[in-house]
């Protein structure tokens, strides 16, 4: 009964993807993928979170994201090819049963004139990305699956 309760009071945060959309903007010598990603974090314990010091995004190498206008800091890692992103929580503590939204705008090159590679109508970005939340009582890892089409909006 007490590890039960012990438990319930430790469980995980629950992030999700609420939303992801795509653009791609074309021009004679580039074609970049505009992202719109919305992440929620879920507070699913019995109490208030722990305090969240630090929040990470991360995904494949080539992105670049801005949160509230702003660019967000990133770092490569050249062995696992990945880059990290450093993103704002609205806020510190999430309180039971609540949630904290984070909106991002991320951008990719799909395509360049000198690639020698064919422009294309549609570009599809696949695979996972990985928020990291670094709270007071440790760090909390969520994967999830993101597959978005890019395609150029006609006007």
């Amino acid at each position: 009964m007490k590890e039960e309760i012990a438990k319930k009071k430790t469980s995980t945060l629950l992030v999700k993807i609420a939303n992801a959309t795509g653009d791609l903007i074309k021009s004679d010598y580039k074609a970049v993928g505009e992202l719109e990603l919305a992440v929620e974090i879920q507070n699913q314990m019995e109490v208030r979170s722990p305090e969240i010091e630090s929040v990470f995004l991360i995904t494949g190498d080539g992105w670049s994201f801005t949160q509230e206008g702003i660019d967000c800091a990133a770092t490569l890692d050249k062995l696992s090819k990945t880059k990290r992103h450093f993103v704002k929580c609205p806020i510190t503590r999430i309180a039971q049963g609540a949630w904290a939204p984070i909106n991002l705008k991320g951008k990719k090159q799909f395509w360049s004139k000198y690639s020698g590679e064919k422009l294309r109508t549609t570009y599809e970005g696949k695979g996972h990305i990985t928020l990291e939340i670094n709270t007071s009582e440790g760090t909390f890892k969520s994967e999830m699956p993101l597959e978005v089409n890019f395609t150029e909006f006609p006007f």
